[in-house]
């Protein structure tokens, strides 16, 4: 590997591998978590803006203090997932049963064709208000190839 990389990185045993960016990208969720885990900094308590960022941090501090307790997770067990599949399956109920749910169709009219898009939106926004990014994604890696580094 280029210039020692391997003999100062591991790659773990849950990794099939390891690059600079899953590196870069580790070393910052270590920083952030470092951050999000200690108190407000004082030096941020000085300027116009003090009580939005302290009202800023102690919400990211709240989110992330949320996801990490593993004992409230516990306890409300599936609860939280059911909530969303009953969601899911009474928004797909909405016009008829999921097995009749309409498929777009180059035949379809116009009309039809606005109704299945607007559907479709309604449902992928829902989603992401969970979190949960359906049919589209984003990777960008970065290759050395030929002491060129490639993006794609």
């Amino acid at each position: 590997m280029c210039e020692g990389f391997d003999q100062t990185h591991d790659i773990r045993d849950d990794q099939s591998g390891i690059s600079t960016l899953s590196v870069m990208a580790e070393e910052g969720q270590t920083v952030l978590r470092h951050i999000l885990e200690a108190p407000f900094p004082d030096a941020m308590s000085l300027g116009e803006n003090a009580d939005a960022d302290r009202d800023n941090f102690d919400k990211l501090q709240n989110g992330y203090q949320a996801c990490m307790n593993e004992t409230a997770i516990e306890l409300r067990g599936f609860e939280p997932v059911a909530d969303i599949v009953r969601h899911l399956r009474d928004r797909l109920h909405e016009h008829g049963s999921a097995r009749e749910l309409p498929s777009p169709s180059r035949t379809a009219s116009g009309d039809e064709q606005k109704s299945h898009s607007l559907q479709l939106s309604k449902l992928l926004s829902y989603f992401m208000t969970i979190g949960v990014w359906p049919l589209i994604g984003l990777n960008i890696q970065a290759r050395l190839e030929n002491d060129v580094v490639t993006c794609g």
